[in-house]
């Protein structure tokens, strides 16, 4: 039985049985139908099609929705734009922009037919509709101060969900090593509730943020207002150490307090490297005597048992002390709540620092949710009484 090849290229097998002259031309044919395949495949009319959803048009790299900032200082905002192009052939909807860390913001815009710039809305839900054929801008911020760990890598993430079928969600990333001069403990000097007559007092401790570096803490170089700072530097296992003291002044509104301190240094660069290192202040300016916690709460509880709640009558001013003499309950069920109270550590003129306040409500309480005031009044020269609330519910 004899096996024919088929019409047409030559086949290896035939090639290797052809005379020189003819091998050559056949490799020859071979060279020029493999030519004319690519040609085909890399005609502008057969180019592949653009892939659809959301696209990104600035792409650094093999992978498109990261960015890399490197090292960057720690009081230094830095930011990247990520280009999205719309390749679907309807409008998209962005529906969420959630950034993972505090550190980090996303804002993003698009330019409309007439030239106006189209922003959207981070916080909100849908963010932003893009449409079809348009490029938006992804701004993404990164504020360092705001990064808990100074001196090692982080990776900021920003999640975009959109209703495009083709690209639902999309993940950015963005490295960067926040490299600070100093390394404060604690970060942000927290006061809590401080008295309206003295105010109050804080410290951190500061050190150099890379061993033997030569960053040298030279003072205080500014302070906010009502706002105070002093600076003491001590050597410890030839490490240096700055000691900040943070005052806020007395007789402030009561209310949130906020400030920022900031230290004078030298840089890596010597003596005329001369840079700053921020601190921030934070504290609540209350009267000077407070209920803690500031509402009474019984929880759930069965109205055969009844239930009892507590707190604590603090007087914050060191060595104060107050004596509470009466209380007085309003409210729907007022009735039905007792009030108790006893010092602690009473000196012999009945003065305590702190008092146990006891709220009890009686298995006579008729309403399944009840909620009231309590006034505690008070004999002391600057707080007359405080006022707080109780709530409960029966089951």
């Amino acid at each position: 039985m004899t096996t024919r090849e088929p019409a047409g290229i030559p086949t290896r097998r035939v090639m290797h049985t052809m005379p020189p002259a003819v091998h050559s031309a056949a490799r020859g044919l071979l060279a020029a139908f493999a030519s004319a395949i690519a040609s085909l495949t890399l005609a502008p009319g057969c180019a592949p099609a653009p892939a659809p959803g959301l696209v990104i048009q600035n792409p650094q790299g093999e992978r498109p929705t990261f960015h890399d900032f490197g090292r960057i200082a720690a009081w230094e905002e830095v930011r990247h734009t990520f280009i999205l192009r719309n390749n679907d052939p309807e409008p998209i909807t962005i529906r969420r922009l959630m950034p993972a860390c505090s550190c980090a913001v996303g804002r993003i815009s698009y330019l409309d037919a007439d030239g106006e710039r189209v922003r959207g809305r981070p916080r909100e839900e849908p963010v932003l509709t893009l449409p079809a054929g348009a490029e938006a801008e992804l701004e993404v911020v990164v504020d360092p101060r705001h990064v808990r760990v100074k001196n090692a890598d982080k990776l900021v993430v920003l999640r975009l969900s959109c209703d495009s079928p083709n690209t639902p969600f999309l993940t950015f990333e963005l490295h960067l090593y926040v490299q600070s001069l100093l390394q404060a403990t604690p970060q942000t000097i927290d006061l809590g509730p401080i008295p309206a007559s003295s105010g109050g007092m804080g410290t951190s401790k500061v050190i150099t943020g890379v061993a033997g570096s030569t960053v040298r803490v030279t003072g205080i170089e500014s302070t906010s207002d009502s706002l105070e700072a002093e600076l003491a530097h001590t050597v410890q296992s030839r490490e240096h150490l700055w000691t900040v003291t943070a005052r806020v002044a007395p007789g402030l509104p009561r209310g949130a307090f906020r400030g920022e301190l900031r230290l004078a240094l030298t840089g890596p660069g010597g003596p005329d490297d001369r840079r700053s290192f921020p601190i921030q202040v934070q504290a609540t300016v209350v009267p000077d005597v407070i209920l803690e916690p500031g509402t009474f709460s019984f929880g759930s509880f069965s109205p055969v048992d009844g239930a009892l709640a507590t707190a604590e009558v603090r007087a914050l001013v060191g060595g104060d002390r107050v004596i509470v003499t009466g209380a007085a309950v309003s409210g729907a069920d007022a009735q039905a709540i007792s009030v108790a109270f006893e010092p602690v550590a009473a000196d012999s003129l009945g003065r305590s620092e702190r008092w146990s306040v006891s709220l009890h409500a009686h298995p006579s309480i008729q309403s399944a949710t009840f909620s009231g005031r309590v006034e505690l009044q008070l004999e002391h020269p600057l707080v007359s009484s405080i006022d707080a609330g109780y709530v409960g519910h029966t089951r």
